[in-house]
């Protein structure tokens, strides 16, 4: 499989397979990929906002409503791939 930056030398993106004769687009590769991105992108939110809750053990500070509407968002995508809904 090729990188993106590849297609330009005649080697197509990494959701392409070769089919022995030429390269095909695999869509399903393509899905996984896209869905493999959301997914860390929703865990690195995840982590990247832990730290409001440590501040609210720590402090009593309520966590921004909108970081708390996000973060169940997050965990609503992350469980409903998981479980695979």
């Amino acid at each position: 499989l090729w990188n993106l930056e590849n297609k330009k030398a005649n080697k197509p993106n990494y959701w392409y397979v070769w089919n022995g004769s030429d390269w095909i687009e695999d869509f399903d590769l393509k899905a996984q990929e896209e869905l493999k991105s959301e997914l860390a992108k929703a865990e690195t939110y995840l982590s990247r906002t832990d730290w409001y809750y440590a501040r609210k053990a720590e402090t009593g500070e309520d966590v921004p409503a909108d970081v708390v509407a996000k973060r169940i968002e997050a965990r609503e995508f992350i469980r409903g791939e998981v479980n695979g809904n």
